[in-house]
């Protein structure tokens, strides 16, 4: 049986060609009278033949390009290379490193999204045939590392003419690569996780888009949990006026960025955190830059010192997943003996397996647990509840539904293949993809990504009609000169099971609208978490 267009090849970067290897001699073909130079091939046909799986002709200088390489692992709907007008997209995630925990989640959640459409008929045809064309994606590494990132941007677009890449989910890297090469070879990038601030006003000639909030919308429900907390702590006579907040972020652009939307919401004793009243209360540092450390060197252990020092009952926490391993181990080990051990705040990062476990080998009474929360962007729709079910059923169980960026992700292929098919039968070059997202903010027909809305929202774009694409993380209305959203803010807490074991953080029923204003009650963390803000 002919496999279906959209099957996958395998879970994991299977890879659409060999890389960076010497081509053999290739067919020598003369494409029209006149044309006397030497090519390799003229169909994908040609370099599969010679060289096997995973090989294309690049139609630029039809010369036969491998997909495969040390950082490209993986193709999904590797047959489908075979029929020339396949549309080959990009994915980038963590394979590798820190954050490699993250990086599973997403691969799973496009694994996930690439089989839902597998049983559809494809995208639109071309301009002049009447077959639709397959897809296949290419999942590249970026070990959240600027020079692995730019590294597989570079091969995808300019070894193989890739034009929509989803999946970046580290913002440093990811202005690198978009400065450097994306935005310059005209290829879209729809990101699951990137979310400095610095994003939205960087040049981008409308070539990136992001299925998840700027932090920007995030810090300030930061702000706001924090201050909760501390009106809880002052209740207690010998904190009122004596509550200590410090904030220790990592030093790239993620953490820059929000740390400096932060501290215009932040508060400490009711006044601004930086305000000078607030002198010995309050601490601000930058413990460094792991994905770039000659730039700015890394200074956990200053950072943890420095922190012990204050002895402050709020740390606020902006990095990723460096963050608690090297500053949160650390400070909570060094700890002074007979002072009650702070609250950890932090923001969506740490919603992935990584921290769960660091508290299985190191915190065996819970109480470490019990004192971390955090603030994600995330929304219970309908699709997001759909989600999570559909991800348990058919992902294996080494992560949760709940890992965060697998649904933004998942989003993200969604918009890039709905994008792709309002693009109709123009060639798929990013700016034309790019412009098919217009077809998917309002005002349109409601079509909530996952496989129940898939057949109807694909009938309805290739027929020159709108959506309005609601995500798993809430509306997917994205500002088309920025690339931003905006999202709903849940506040997250790490429950136990009944042998105290750290289950996978959970949404505690506290949060916040679009608007900032709270959702629910501080005391739904007590009930979903067991925190308290006692002595």
């Amino acid at each position: 049986m002919r496999p279906s267009r959209f099957a996958a090849k395998s879970l994991l970067v299977l890879g659409v060609a060999g890389a960076a290897a010497a081509a053999a001699p290739g067919c020598n073909l003369v494409t029209h009278a006149g044309d006397y130079r030497t090519q390799e091939c003229a169909t994908n046909a040609d370099c599969i033949g010679v060289h096997g799986a995973n090989w294309i002709c690049r139609r630029s200088d039809k010369t036969c390009q491998g997909l495969i390489t040390d950082d490209c692992a993986t193709v999904l709907g590797s047959d489908n290379l075979r029929d020339d007008d396949t549309a080959l997209f990009g994915a980038l995630f963590a394979v590798h490193g820190a954050n490699a925990a993250t990086g599973k989640g997403e691969s799973y959640a496009l694994q996930m999204a690439f089989n839902d459409f597998a049983p559809v008929n494809g995208l639109p045809p071309v301009n002049g045939s009447n077959k639709r064309r397959q897809v296949s994606v290419l999942v590249c590494d970026d070990a959240a590392a600027n020079d692995v990132a730019l590294r597989s941007v570079t091969h995808m677009t300019a070894d193989l003419g890739i034009q929509g890449i989803i999946g970046p989910s580290w913002s440093g890297p990811t202005i690198n690569f978009l400065t450097k090469q994306s935005v310059p070879a005209g290829a879209l990038v729809i990101a699951a996780g990137t979310t400095s601030p610095d994003l939205t006003n960087l040049k981008k000639d409308g070539l990136f888009f992001r299925t998840c909030e700027s932090t920007a919308l995030e810090a300030p429900p930061i702000a706001r949990l924090s201050a909760d907390i501390e009106a809880e702590l002052v209740k207690q006579p010998a904190l009122a006026g004596n509550v200590k907040v410090a904030v220790a972020s990592k030093g790239d652009s993620f953490g820059k960025g929000t740390t400096q939307v932060l501290l215009q919401s932040l508060t400490v004793g009711g006044k601004p955190a930086t305000d000078p009243a607030n002198s010995g209360k309050f601490l601000q540092l930058d413990y460094g830059n792991p994905a770039d450390p000659t730039a700015n060197p890394l200074k956990y252990t200053e950072t943890a010192t420095k922190i012990v020092a204050l002895a402050p009952q709020i740390i606020i926490l902006i990095g990723t997943g460096e963050a608690p391993s090297n500053i949160m181990a650390v400070v909570e080990q060094q700890w002074p003996a007979g002072v009650k051990k702070p609250y950890w705040l932090y923001g969506h990062n740490q919603l992935s397996s990584a921290i769960v476990q660091q508290l299985k080998n190191s915190d065996a009474t819970g109480d470490l647990r019990k004192r971390i929360m955090g603030v994600t962007f995330g929304s219970l729709t309908p699709a997001y509840l759909q989600f999570r079910s559909n991800f348990s059923a058919s992902q294996p169980a080494d992560v949760s539904p709940d890992s965060i960026f697998a649904n933004t992700a998942y989003d993200a292929f969604y918009t890039l293949v709905y994008a792709a098919t309002a693009a109709g039968g123009n060639p798929l070059t990013g700016a034309n993809i790019a412009a098919g997202i217009g077809s998917l903010v309002p005002p349109g027909t409601p079509i909530n990504v996952g496989p129940g809305d898939l057949q109807q929202a694909l009938t309805l774009l290739g027929n020159g009609q709108r959506v309005d694409l609601v995500g798993t993380s809430g509306p997917l209305d994205f500002n088309l000169q920025t690339g931003d959203v905006a999202q709903e803010n849940q506040v997250w807490c790490i429950p136990g099971d009944s042998n105290n074991q750290p289950l996978f953080p959970s949404f505690s029923g506290y949060g916040f609208d679009l608007q900032f204003n709270p959702t629910g009650s501080l005391a739904s963390v007590t009930s979903k978490c067991g925190v308290t803000f006692t002595p």
